[in-house]
């Protein structure tokens, strides 16, 4: 029997809170979805990244991962392309947390420091999410049109400013500021239950 899914909002770097939603009794036995942007901007982009590697393995339920805009940038930069355009989005902590201290060519000392494995992470990521309650993706699409029937829209990217997550009009808001800023939270939405979780 489906025990429920919990789906969960942007990590941005932040392994401590990270680590502390994992270990929520209320996540017990279920599947888990998270929305993308796990790594910059926080401090241990890195961890985070290895913690969820190690998740697919070790959670006793499925998991799924989306892509978001700052893995996708960091997804590019591994690629070979440029590594401004990350820097602008917070990315400076991402490259430390793999090489410590940088010098000479940014990009590819990067691009030595991330692990087969991390690599294949960020390749595999999807794009949405879907169940008979909800579809979850990092960011509203651009067609996407406010409702009250139907799935229900559950996205990330958009931080509340008063770090707590809302649904509003058919759509779920899980960015609650988690290794963004300095009071953010990690929030996450059990289905089909629609209670939150935010540490």
């Amino acid at each position: 029997m489906q025990a429920g899914y919990d789906i969960i909002g942007d990590i941005h770097g932040d392994l401590d809170r990270l680590n502390s939603m994992l270990t929520d009794e209320r996540l017990a036995g279920r599947e888990l979805v998270f929305l993308g942007d796990y790594v910059n901007r926080g401090p241990s982009s890195k961890g985070v990244v290895r913690r969820l590697i190690s998740l697919r393995s070790s959670w006793p339920a499925e998991t799924h991962f989306i892509r978001g805009n700052h893995d996708d940038a960091f997804g590019r930069v591994l690629d070979g392309g440029p590594i401004a355009p990350l820097l602008l989005m917070g990315g400076s902590s991402t490259v430390r947390s793999w090489i410590p201290d940088v010098v000479g060519d940014i990009c590819s000392a990067l691009q030595k420091a991330v692990t087969s494995d991390e690599r294949a992470f960020f390749k595999e990521l999807a794009e949405s999410w879907s169940s008979d309650v909800a579809i979850a993706i990092h960011e509203r699409p651009p067609e996407w049109r406010r409702h009250t029937s139907g799935p229900l829209l559950v996205v990330g990217h958009y931080i509340q400013r008063d770090r707590k997550p809302h649904i509003v009009e058919g759509c779920a808001y899980l960015d609650s500021g988690c290794g963004s800023v300095e009071d953010g939270c990690l929030s996450a939405l059990l289905l089909p239950e629609l209670t939150f979780i935010t540490i």
